[in-house]
């Protein structure tokens, strides 16, 4: 969920809606779902999310929110087992974000329903590291939804806040599938009299990028048709083609003829599995070849210290 572009301009007429998902996203969490889980203190802005270690490696973070008071509410979002990898990873954020910004950091961990009994805390030497752990297992999204309905059929207001947990159905818990959720979610914002267009809107944005993050390739494939019933979701879907049309052209048509070349493309699919989407998910949004993604993104995952340059020569020698 974070944003990983490194391009401010762009040719065509792109609206640049991705983003726009992602910041409402980031003020939704920040604004609506963390004081429900005891976040105290009023946020003020939102934080860097982009941190470089003495490597130069980019360490990409979700969300990180500067508080009234000066410290800053780091937010995670999981949708497996919390391992002690995962952990480790989390205290390093905390370690050279607080380092180098001179600042005190929490960090809370938001679990999809898939997750049980998430861990949240490891001893390493004299040091315990602790984050808070968010589960969304114990909601069941049908019966919410249910809930909602029944509400709305006898008349009864539907408030702000009964939709903002609603935003978050995709990663509950419960046996309702996806494409319904997110379909009932959809119907259940559109006719509330009780939003404005703007909340609207932004709930929209949290159930693209939920989706995005969570879902699998077979899921997403399930709600694209559904999302595009939206004016979000159109303009999602059709800035995705144009912009995947446009980097499959100009970095995926020579790969492998350069290192180089298979290089950019190794930088633009590790961007997108840094947000959570799937290898096939990928080579349909860039129009490459399915399985080529496929071996790129196994590469990247099993050796997470290769830079891209590395992943490219090394696909330049198997060939």
């Amino acid at each position: 969920m974070v944003k990983h572009n490194r391009t401010k301009e762009k040719k065509g007429p792109v609206w640049h809606n991705e983003d726009i998902a992602q910041k409402a996203t980031a003020v939704f969490f920040g604004r609506d779902v963390l004081p429900h889980y005891g976040l105290s203190g009023k946020i003020i802005s939102i934080a860097p999310t982009e941190l470089q270690d003495i490597q130069v490696n980019n360490l990409y973070q979700d969300y990180n929110y500067v508080m009234e008071d000066g410290s800053w509410k780091h937010l995670e979002f999981e949708s497996s087992d919390i391992t002690l990898k995962d952990l480790k990873r989390f205290r390093a954020y905390e370690a050279l974000a607080s380092y180098q910004y001179e600042v005190d950091i929490t960090t809370y961990i938001i679990c999809s329903g898939k997750v049980q009994n998430p861990r949240s805390q490891f001893t390493s030497g004299l040091n315990t590291y602790q984050a808070v752990a968010i589960s969304m297992g114990d909601r069941d999204a049908g019966a919410y939804i249910h809930t909602l309905q029944e509400k709305r059929e006898d008349g009864e207001t539907i408030t702000r806040s009964d939709l903002v947990w609603l935003a978050l159905c995709p990663i509950m818990g419960g046996d309702m599938p996806q494409k319904e959720r997110i379909q009932a979610a959809l119907e259940l914002i559109k006719k509330s009299g009780s939003l404005s267009k703007e909340d609207k809107n932004m709930l929209e944005a949290v159930l693209y990028v939920l989706a995005a993050k969570f879902l699998d390739s077979r899921e997403l494939e399930e709600v694209k048709e559904v999302m595009k019933m939206t004016q979000l979701g159109a303009m999602l879907i059709e800035e995705g083609r144009a912009q995947g049309k446009e980097e499959g052209r100009t970095q995926g048509k020579e790969e492998g003829r350069s290192e180089g070349k298979a290089a950019a493309l190794i930088e633009i699919i590790r961007h997108k599995l840094e947000k959570g989407l799937s290898s096939d998910y990928i080579s349909e949004l860039l129009d490459l070849d399915p399985v080529y993604v496929r071996k790129i993104s196994a590469i990247i995952l099993e050796m997470p210290g290769r830079t891209d340059l590395e992943i490219a020569q090394k696909l330049t020698k198997v060939k």
